[in-house]
């Protein structure tokens, strides 16, 4: 969004310092800064106004900074800088007059995505819905999905959008009834609850209080999008004021799927049933749970009025985000599952399962931990049980949690150059395992996303 100089120090109750510079959206990062963008300089593990200069030096006409933290800096020519009392409170505050603006632009089309698995995946589907059925729609490409993530794809939407959906993070209670001050979202989609973070919140009861404080943000005139087939959801949309709009394979979900066939890479072709509406579609990405993934984000397009056809044939043609199921294959003729984004026992079981599923002479998955999750040591070993259950070899990577001999990516990488051709490999793991390093190591390009 376009946003003018004094306009953000109003807002902010800030000060300006230079002219009254015109910003179009924003960065938080100076790496990934357009030129246009406004620079805001937050302090985290780095403390974003070391990043200044460079941030001016790509085109920044204006940085948000903390007040004094700059005072002897000399702005470049053309340029101004507005001083706060605490910058991430200045996003936050930013973001909520983004979403004024929506209400103008995108009355009733804010979609708000959470869920212990898939919320990036189901984010993406609704963003190609989003782009077949809407003029001017946006969604963040990248997993924005915190109190920083939330204002900033917002403050990144077009002047004019008119249709957007934001991911949303759990960490803890009272995260996503802040996100929703923030966003205040028509929409709200609970993908599944599972164990996803369930050692910051006392288990997976804890995780359904957390997911569901979307839901309760939800006006009257909001719709509740909720995955049928899971009972802990269900018992979330009963406490909601809003319209409910069911998704799963249940014979009583409003949006129904059924599996017409799995293909021999992993991708489910389904029936999609809505009242009188009926399509087949080929989900784009490998396993069940995507298929899941597709329907709420086929219920979100309805939710907002659009055309169920149009819904439909947009999930078809998805491109997800990387590191999300998937199929890469090296030159030596290994099929590799990339999963590698993050991971908890519900997502690591669908994963395993797309993978024992696949056509392939031999499975191996490469496992790094699974982190923040309640009785971690007893989640771990049932999951490397389930993997001898599906014949699947285990080979785990810094972690001796799986009860399996751990190795080293560097390892793991030597050891799947030594695999024969036609074996398929998952990599999974939490975020802090970054399996991804593998497929840098073995030189695979990810496929580009259009």
């Amino acid at each position: 969004m376009r946003m003018h100089a004094s306009e953000v120090a109003r807002i902010t109750r800030g000060t300006l310092i230079g002219p009254d510079a015109v910003a179009e959206g924003i960065s938080f990062d100076s790496r990934s800064l357009e030129p246009g963008q406004c620079f805001v300089a937050l302090v985290a593990d780095r403390d974003g106004h070391e990043f200044v200069g460079d941030a001016y030096r790509t085109g920044a006409p204006l940085c948000v900074v903390n007040r004094g933290a700059l005072s002897d800096v000399v702005l470049p020519e053309g340029s101004s800088r507005v001083e706060v009392d605490d910058t991430l409170a200045a996003l936050t505050v930013l973001g909520k007059w983004a979403r004024d603006a929506l209400d103008v632009s995108a009355p009733g089309h804010v979609i708000a995505v959470t869920g212990s698995a898939g919320k990036t995946s189901t984010k993406d589907f609704i963003a190609a819905i989003l782009h077949a059925g809407c003029s001017l729609p946006f969604a963040s490409e990248m997993s924005f999905n915190n109190d920083i993530g939330v204002p900033t794809t917002m403050l990144n939407a077009p002047d004019g959008c008119d249709g957007i959906v934001i991911e949303m993070g759990m960490r803890g209670f009272g995260e996503i009834a802040r996100l929703c001050e923030v966003a205040r979202p028509d929409v709200g989609v609970i993908t599944s609850i599972g164990e996803a973070h369930s050692e910051r919140v006392g288990g997976i009861e804890g995780v359904a209080r957390a997911k569901g404080e979307l839901l309760l943000s939800l006006a009257p005139t909001g719709v509740a999008i909720v995955n049928a087939d899971d009972e802990r959801a269900m018992q979330l949309a009963v406490q909601s004021q809003a319209r409910k709009l069911t998704f799963g394979q249940s014979p009583t979900a409003d949006v129904r799927y059924h599996v017409r066939a799995v293909e021999d890479d992993g991708r489910i072709t389904m029936n999609v049933v809505y009242k009188d509406n009926q399509a087949t579609v080929t989900v784009p990405v490998p396993g069940l749970h995507m298929a899941s993934n597709a329907a709420a984000a086929i219920a979100a397009g309805i939710a907002i009025g659009i055309q169920y056809d149009v819904a439909t044939n947009a999930v078809a043609h998805t491109v997800l985000s990387h590191m999300r199921m998937q199929w890469l294959r090296t030159d030596f003729g290994i099929n590799i599952l990339n999963d590698a984004y993050n991971a908890n026992p519900d997502s690591m079981k669908a994963a395993l399962e797309t993978l024992s599923e696949s056509a392939a002479v031999y499975r191996v998955a490469i496992l790094g931990v699974m982190a923040e999750i309640e009785n971690s040591p007893d989640r771990h070993q049932y999951i490397a049980s389930y993997a001898r259950e599906l014949g699947v070899e285990l080979w785990p990577v810094d972690t001796d949690l799986y009860g399996v001999p751990t190795m080293s990516v560097d390892d793991a990488a030597r050891k799947i150059k030594e695999l024969s051709a036609g074996t398929a490999v998952l990599l999974k793991g939490s975020r802090v395992a970054a399996l991804e390093r593998i497929v840098q190591l073995l030189g695979v390009a990810p496929p580009s996303k259009k």
